[in-house]
């Protein structure tokens, strides 16, 4: 025997499903839950299926549609992303179909058959044949629209802000709506066992919207980060442009200069050995300007670029000695090229502020891999950091700085927590002679493991 009840109130809802994302595709002529995520439209025709039965057997009756539209208009924003406005477009439009459809149908059924509402409603296989007839002509209006309007009307996918405010907000009016049907369904006396397990069911897929929030949140800011690293990465190009820029006018200067001694009236020998002299010391400034680094991080290049020519400027010498390659490292390029910009800020600014004329002022930075774990040092010959601060400079808010700033004692603070992030250790020690950031990482943790020797081959080739 047919049980017309179960087909009546689940397979038309799942079939009302499929039209609303038939519907959804052709108006914004995007496949992203028809084809290209089977998981999504699978999760939004399950829980339209569901909440459609649960609604019509433990909500009042005139509740009902409308709280299924509610629901699966909330459900679109959060699968799709698209704003409240147009998920609501594509259920309007959809009510619309259904509305007229069920209407016409309705008024055909009670001519022909002389069955009255109450008839259609209550029997269950002459319901079966009433929604059979208007799930066709819904069918055959969409059909019709497809063909028609839609298949000329399109619009262009405007994206939710904050989706995590819709889930909250699903979450909350779920829950009132539960609330609200306990006091209905102990009136109605109904089985509550698979009351219960509707609500269940209700929740595990609330739990896998969250986890898809959640997710396409973690896609969307791992690309944010990836375009603020890539906006670091050229403004540093930039950067080295325009000093190659100021070279190319200074250079045109050093010509005609070099031009200028060639044509004065002296001795041969001695325009020769002031062009030499000349030259000589134009070829040390250039070497000396700025330079060009293979680390194995093309971010962390460019950065070196730029404050190698930041320590000419300041008369520091930037020494740089990559033992190990960076792609030995298995390691976020935006949190890296923070940590290494910050440590390098300071004890370039550590030397900058320190009044010695007796020293050479040095900052160096090198990496090396020992017993599987990857080294990255920086180092500066700059003033002695007490021991006593030494234990506060990864303080959130400390700072040895004199200077008014709000962005004062976060630097090495944000460091440290990106390294922990990462699963690293940094430590410093300081002495008269040397100030030292070790950053320490177990390869073990990435799944790579190198001998000094393999690193320092493979960087070689």
């Amino acid at each position: 025997m047919i049980n017309y009840t179960l087909i009546n109130e689940t397979v038309f809802a799942i079939i009302e499903a499929l039209f609303i994302l038939i519907i959804y595709q052709n108006i914004f002529k995007s496949k992203m839950l028809t084809i290209h995520n089977s998981m999504k439209s699978s999760l939004f025709i399950v829980f339209y299926a569901t909440f459609f039965y649960w609604s019509l057997n433990y909500v009042p009756i005139g509740f009902h549609r409308l709280l299924v539209f509610v629901f699966s208009t909330i459900t679109l924003v959060l699968l799709t992303n698209i704003n409240i406005k147009q998920s609501l477009l594509v259920i309007l439009l959809f009510s619309t179909i259904v509305m007229i459809s069920e209407g016409i149908i309705m008024t055909l059924f009670i001519f022909v058959s002389d069955s009255d509402v109450s008839t259609i409603i209550n029997n269950p296989a002459i319901k079966f044949q009433y929604y059979f007839l208007s799930k066709s002509f819904e069918y055959l209006i969409i059909v019709f629209l497809e063909k028609t309007i839609l298949n000329n009307f399109s619009i262009t996918l405007n994206y939710t802000n904050n989706p995590f405010l819709i889930f909250i907000s699903l979450g909350i009016i779920l829950m009132s709506l539960i609330a609200y049907s306990i006091n209905y369904v102990i009136t109605i006396k109904t089985n509550l066992i698979v009351y219960v397990i509707l609500l269940i069911l209700l929740f595990f897929f609330l739990i896998g919207f969250g986890y898809l929030v959640y997710d396409e949140q973690r896609k969307l800011w791992t690309i944010k980060e990836k375009l603020k690293l890539q906006d670091e990465y050229i403004k540093n190009i930039e950067s080295i442009v325009n000093i190659i820029r100021r070279e190319k006018h200074d250079f045109a200067n050093h010509i005609n200069t070099i031009y200028a001694l060639c044509t004065l009236d002296i001795d041969k020998a001695v325009a020769i050995n002031r062009i030499k002299t000349y030259i000589g010391k134009l070829s040390y400034d250039l070497k000396s300007s700025y330079h060009f680094y293979n680390t194995g991080n093309e971010y962390i290049d460019a950065l070196l670029a730029i404050k190698s020519h930041n320590c000419y400027e300041n008369n520091i010498h930037l020494d740089v000695d990559f033992e190990s390659s960076l792609k030995n490292l298995d390691f976020d390029s935006n949190n890296l090229v923070s940590i290494v910009s910050n440590i390098l800020d300071n004890a370039i600014e550590a030397l900058i502020n320190y009044d010695s004329n007796e020293i050479k002022k040095v900052v160096s930075l090198s990496t090396y891999i020992e017993n599987n774990h990857f080294y990255l040092s920086i180092a500066n010959n700059g003033p002695i950091i007490p021991n006593d601060k030494i234990n506060k400079i990864f303080s959130n808010g400390y700072s040895t700085k004199t200077s008014n700033s709000d962005d004062h004692g976060l630097g090495l603070y944000i460091t440290k927590q990106l390294i922990n992030k990462n699963k690293g250790y940094i430590s410093v020690s300081s002495t008269d002679y040397e100030t030292e950031f070790l950053i320490d990482f177990n390869l073990n943790n990435t799944g790579r493991e190198f001998t000094t020797a393999e690193s320092y081959s493979k960087n070689m080739v």
